[in-house]
């Protein structure tokens, strides 16, 4: 069964990805490349055109212009063009499945690099490669790129490269099984980004770090990365990656058996690579929707999803997504005893398994159709595909392939009643299978260790939250009591300032009007005294005229005594 996890570390995605948003550059590019001279310019616009049509996953074009700026670029002696245009094409072949081809043009890329003296691109192409051997889980070859390109950034001091290597590195060491490696890269590559302040980075090792602890059964630790990675790239708005975290989220709830919040999460992931359009993200999501319809028997359901996926992966030539639909097909068709459309899939999926070298594929499918043949009753054409399966499942050191296929085995000279060689088959598959339980068991203990950690953190982290809240809670309220004794003051002296204000207008007006009837009264004085002196005065000058016209005292008593005479 296929179950399709994110990681965040492959470089050749990112060169997919980089050429976004400039789609309106295009028919100016082809115009100039018209009218233009056979120069270095031109090789570059090539390049920009191949770039383009590989965001697109338009495999026609990108094959043309990639051979046209290698032609060009080959006569002109422009190698630098020559290398970038190699590189793009092995990067494409390699992202949509051609694997062959691929290593076939990143070598050759490589090898212009290396005679051109171009660190940089040595680098970026080995750690190219080395994904493409990890990717065919030939881990060693892997390994052997990653550290030649390792040493170079080392010695570049590109530490922003030395973290997506080492983030790299971590993977293989996680598909080796050697999760304490996987998980020291991992939080290497994490440090690295950190201190360049790298967002992309360290959502990239959040992402790789909570697959490692997903792959160890510690879910808790699992989705705490799970999120943490989303935080940043929804700040981010790195909308790709958010549905590809949302995806791996839903794929830690279906390892739990909690398939209703699987499907919620696959759905919201679906929903939002549908909505931006990402082509490579909506068949990745319908697979994974097919995968939990299968798991609660809903065989409709994960065939209608199946189905999508197969389309998506075909439109986009995505031939690794395309092996392992069809593999799915073949196991549901199988659940449901239709062993003829099992068998045409299975067919299909082994076919394409082999044209693109996917040897993990390639064992699987054998298996599965080895075990058809047996159901079938065609027991010769069984022992060929299973012992097929064996011998390519022990070239890359499959253990858990190898172990399925012996019981397979078993079940075939059982069904044929060769009980001895059965015995044999079985005893094969329960050793190989004891291997893998004690690594298991190991596992296992690692995972109980790791939770007990955990849950002990948690319940560290949960006290001192709580002593935390306490103390938060105290602090508020002598903030709320403080606010409301101020506040009171504040209140007392807003009324003081009130009662004394009015009192001062109160007492402004009453001597305004004091005043003014001062004013009144004073004008009242002066005007008595105006009139009392003109009284006086006419009472004087009468008193002055009465004096001039009446005799004097003396007067009259003169005359009296004349008059006694």
């Amino acid at each position: 069964m296929f179950n399709p996890r994110c990681f965040f570390g492959l470089v050749f995605i990112a060169l997919i990805i980089v050429c976004r948003g400039q789609d309106s550059r295009i028919d100016s590019v082809l115009s100039l490349i018209e009218k233009g001279k056979e120069d270095t310019s031109r090789v570059n616009h090539l390049n920009f055109l191949t770039q383009q049509y590989a965001k697109h996953g338009d495999s026609a074009n990108v094959i043309k212009y990639a051979e046209k700026a290698i032609q060009l670029g080959t006569s002109i002696g422009f190698y630098k063009g020559t290398a970038l245009a190699y590189y793009t094409a092995g990067s494409f072949y390699l992202y949509t499945g051609y694997s062959n081809n691929a290593l076939s043009n990143l070598l050759k890329a490589l090898e212009i690099y290396r005679k051109t003296g171009n660190q940089n691109g040595v680098a970026l192409t080995c750690s190219t490669i080395g994904n493409l051997y990890n990717m065919q889980n030939n881990y060693v070859l892997g390994l052997k790129y990653y550290h030649a390109a390792l040493k170079i950034v080392e010695e570049l001091g590109n530490k922003k490269q030395l973290a997506t290597l080492t983030a790299n590195t971590g993977l293989v060491y996680y598909y080796q099984g050697n999760f304490k490696q996987a998980l020291g890269n991992s939080l290497k590559a994490l440090a690295l980004d950190q201190d360049l302040s790298n967002a992309a980075g360290i959502a990239r090792d959040y992402g790789n770090i909570g697959v490692i602890y997903e792959k160890q059964g510690n879910f808790p630790k699992a989705l705490d990365f799970y999120f943490k990675a989303l935080k940043i790239l929804e700040a981010e708005n790195n909308k790709d990656n958010i549905s590809m975290i949302l995806g791996n989220i839903g794929l830690v709830y279906s390892d739990q058996g909690n398939y209703s919040k699987a499907l919620d999460y696959h759905m919201k992931a679906l929903e939002m690579d549908l909505k931006n359009r990402n082509k490579a993200g909506i068949p990745r999501h319908q697979t994974n929707i097919g995968i939990v319809f299968e798991a609660t028997g809903n065989f409709k359901k994960a065939l209608y999803y199946y189905f999508k996926a197969l389309a998506g992966d075909e439109q986009i030539g995505n031939k690794d997504g395309m092996v392992a639909v069809l593999g799915n097909i073949g196991i549901v068709y199988d659940r449901m005893n239709l062993r003829d459309s099992a068998m045409f899939y299975d067919l299909r999926a082994l076919q394409l398994a082999e044209e693109i070298g996917n040897k993990s594929s390639i064992a699987i499918n054998l298996g599965q159709i080895g075990s058809l043949f047996t159901k079938q009753k065609k027991y010769e054409l069984a022992e060929r595909y299973l012992q097929k399966a064996i011998t390519v499942s022990g070239s890359i050191g499959s253990l858990n392939h190898q172990k399925d296929q012996y019981m397979l085995l078993s079940e075939l000279y059982s069904a044929k009643g060769d009980y001895k060689r059965s015995l044999e088959s079985y005893k094969l598959g329960s050793a190989i299978r004891d291997s893998v339980f004690n690594q298991e068991k190991n596992k296992e203990f690692t995972r109980q260790e790791m939770n007990y950690e955990f849950e002990k953190k948690e319940a560290a982290t949960r006290a001192l939250q709580e002593k935390k809240n306490a103390l938060s809670l105290a602090e508020s309220n002598k903030q709320k009591t403080l606010f409301l004794i101020v506040c009171g003051v504040l209140i007392l002296v807003f009324i003081f300032s009130l009662v004394i204000f009015r009192s001062l207008r109160i007492t402004g007006k009453q001597k305004k009007m004091i005043e003014i009837k001062n004013k009144e009264t004073e004008q009242q004085k002066n005007t008595i005294e105006e009139k009392n002196k003109d009284i006086l005065d006419s009472i004087h000058y009468a008193q002055r005229i009465q004096n001039s016209l009446l005799p004097t005292q003396k007067y009259i008593e003169r005359k009296f005594n004349e008059l006694k005479k």
